[in-house]
């Protein structure tokens, strides 16, 4: 689990995209607007002979912008690609903060 997170983190840093895991705008120490951040959501085994031969993460990826940014949402969406990530997306707008959040859903292995 450890090493795709990291993965994870150094495509996005190396695209020049913020990144954190596990802040949300309002959080102390969240990085300044736009940013991702990374939520693990739980996971799930494929088992076959009584035990799991591979192990799977269920990931949630949420860009933060204070305006709508096609551009940015297209720069997260390469970073996924480039990682050969399937993934499904929803898009919110956060009245309390007054910003946009962009939740990208996907699975990587553990």
């Amino acid at each position: 689990m450890e090493e795709s997170l990291k993965e994870l983190r150094e495509a996005f840093l190396a695209a020049k995209i913020s990144y954190s895991y596990n802040k949300i705008p309002t959080d102390e120490g969240a990085p300044k607007l736009p940013y991702v951040t990374a939520n693990v959501l739980g996971g799930e085994g494929a088992d076959a002979d009584n035990g799991n031969y591979s192990n799977f993460m269920n990931l949630s990826l949420s860009l933060f912008t204070k305006k709508k940014d096609p551009a940015m949402e297209d720069k997260v969406m390469s970073v996924l690609n480039s990682l050969e990530i399937a993934f499904t997306w929803s898009e919110s707008y956060v009245e309390t903060d007054n910003i946009y959040e962009i939740n990208y859903s996907f699975q990587m292995e553990a």
